[in-house]
């Protein structure tokens, strides 16, 4: 999958049951211009399982970007 990105970050967001699932933001330049959007599937325990899941997706499938967190 090519990267639609530039940078992304990951991010956590809180469900009603108490569970997390992971959120990346993609942008396509240096000044922030929103690209990507895309949530997590799966509830994790905390915000730091559910950030590193993230992140290890990232890092699979937007190859050619540049990682930056939020946390």
């Amino acid at each position: 999958m090519p990267s639609e990105a530039y940078y992304y970050c990951v991010d956590a967001a809180a469900q009603e049951d108490g569970a997390y699932r992971w959120v990346i933001y993609g942008y396509y330049d240096e000044r922030g211009r929103p690209g990507l959007h895309i949530n997590g599937t799966e509830r994790y325990p905390s915000v730091s399982v559910a950030c590193k899941e993230g992140a290890k997706w990232a890092t699979e499938n937007l190859r050619d970007a540049k990682a930056y967190t939020l946390r």
